[in-house]
């Protein structure tokens, strides 16, 4: 599956006549689907902590910081290349700690850390067939105005976008892992 497969899915949900040929098409369509399809892809791919797509820094040693209005020690961790979005950040113990997003890294109270988090994904034949198909109605939704499908199309487009996207998290969900070294089956289920 390609980018340009899913423009001619996602063309073909909105009842849209054409189909592209070739991904850099200069047509509207694929300038639009082109203007798009980045935003669809990031957004699908953010909404959910995906256990095929999740990744994790090991445990690292943070850059000291104090804050200037509390006075309290934290650090600082770089924020990993690429990542759409940080989803826990957990101390030398494993356990979660409070993080904040600062000037383009992660401040924590723990001074050994390991960050959680969902790195981009630009390959679909990365994706499980539930999240190509969100993300398909999700760039179906974004070109359904620009493209003239109709008053009702984004609307529908929409609605089927949010069924698309609570399919893939419930599959996401079916698929939890089992196994490791913790003697505790249920913290391994949810790391």
């Amino acid at each position: 599956m390609t980018a340009l497969d899913i423009f001619n899915r996602a063309l073909a949900a909105i009842g849209h006549p054409r189909f592209l040929s070739a991904q850099a098409s200069p047509f509207p369509e694929g300038v639009v689907c082109r203007r798009e399809y980045d935003g669809a892809r990031q957004s699908v791919l953010a909404a959910h902590e995906w256990g095929w797509l999740a990744s994790e820094i090991p445990l690292c040693d943070g850059t000291e910081d104090t804050n200037s209005d509390t006075g309290r020690t934290l650090y600082i961790y770089p924020r990993p290349p690429a990542a759409l979005r940080i989803t826990a950040v957990q101390d030398a113990n494993g356990r979660a700690v409070r993080w904040n997003a600062v000037n383009g890294g992660i401040q924590a109270p723990a001074e050994v850390a390991s960050v959680r988090y969902l790195p981009d994904s630009v390959n679909p034949d990365n994706w499980p067939g539930s999240v190509l198909d969100a993300v398909v109605v999700e760039l179906a939704a974004r070109i359904a105005i620009p493209l003239d499908a109709g008053p009702n199309a984004m609307k529908n487009m929409r609605a089927l976008a949010a069924a698309a996207l609570a399919k893939a998290i419930g599959n996401d969900g079916g698929e939890v892992r089992y196994g490791g070294s913790n003697p505790n089956k249920y913290a391994d289920a949810r790391r």
